[in-house]
């Protein structure tokens, strides 16, 4: 095994994804994937549950050990619904204390419980000289420790913590070369929500929340829904940005993936490509035949994963 094995972990409402990697001049190349599926889901009722702390850390040793993942350093990437996420635009030429100061304010007007109960993180996206957006992400610090927790008790130690959003703009704007070109929107399903991210050149421009109080298999069962959820928020997220949404080259998916049915109904619904965000399609890689099929069908559960893989390689 390379020193330099990292493990890009994400936490999605009901699986864990791993992708282990190595690096070789800041280049990574993928050397295993693995999923394992939660019998119980990790929701904001999971992080309540300390007696649970165990049964998930032995899920992920378990996973680690029967895939032969060898990697030791986890970096992680929390699904965003565990926090209030804030985008807004900004000035490119703010001070430091002036962003930190707008973020505060932002803040006051959002969260529920006093500040000091959170941990926040922030990502600038410069747009051109004088526009920028701002991802704000406040985590409980409740949830931070419970994670802490689990892989205290793991095989495995954790390194970072980042949210799939910003993972997945990471991964998409190191892999997306020529296709990040334009307009396009990232469109992310958890399994009960849409949450779309609108990319500009591959910089993050601002997003959109969509609750479609469907699980997955209720979706399923209303294919034309997803095609009019996307519709309109598309439109949408457009008209909040000033654009039409003839504007948009291409929808990239991520996340939980969709049954055929839904992906197809989008497809014919919505005038733009519509794409699984590819998460190894431009990575060397080196998997056995097993990994190597289950990257290829379902490249967009893992993009979080290798948005993690990517977090001290350059990327934004």
């Amino acid at each position: 095994m390379n020193e330099n094995s990292i493990l890009g972990v994400s936490f999605s409402r009901d699986a864990i994804q791993f992708v282990e990697a190595e690096m070789w001049e800041d280049a990574p190349s993928i050397t295993n994937i693995a999923e394992t599926k939660l019998d119980v889901p990790l929701d904001a009722n999971a992080f309540k549950n300390s007696e649970l702390i165990p049964h998930f850390a032995t899920l992920i040793d378990n996973t680690v050990d029967s895939s032969s993942l060898h990697a030791r350093d986890v970096r992680l990437s929390l699904y965003q619904n565990l926090a209030l996420i804030k985008s807004f635009p900004m000035e490119t030429a703010l001070q430091d204390q002036d962003i930190r100061h707008h973020i505060e304010w932002e803040l006051e007007q959002s969260l529920i419980s006093p500040r000091d109960h959170y941990n926040v993180g922030f990502e600038i996206y410069s747009q051109n000289n004088s526009k920028s957006a701002v991802i704000v992400a406040a985590l409980r610090k409740s949830v931070i420790h419970y994670v802490q927790d689990i892989f205290k008790k793991s095989l495995v130690s954790l390194k970072s913590i980042d949210i799939d959003l910003t993972a997945e703009l990471r991964a998409l704007n190191r892999l997306g070369g020529s296709a990040m070109n334009g307009i396009n929107v990232l469109v992310h399903y958890d399994g009960l929500y849409f949450q779309l991210a609108l990319l500009k050149n591959g910089t993050f421009v601002s997003s959109f929340f969509v609750d479609t109080q469907l699980s997955a298999d209720a979706l399923a069962d209303n294919e034309e829904t997803a095609g009019s959820v996307i519709v309109n928020a598309v439109q949408n997220l457009c008209e909040h940005n000033g654009l039409d949404q003839s504007d948009v080259k291409a929808l990239f998916l991520s996340g939980h993936p969709l049954d055929k049915g839904s992906f197809s109904t989008i497809q014919q619904t919505v005038d733009q490509s519509v794409k699984k965000a590819d998460s190894f399609e431009a990575l060397n890689r080196q998997l056995n035949l097993e990994a190597e099929e289950y990257a290829k069908n379902t490249p967009e559960k893992f993009l979080a994963a290798v948005g993690m893989v990517f977090e001290d390689t350059g990327g934004n």
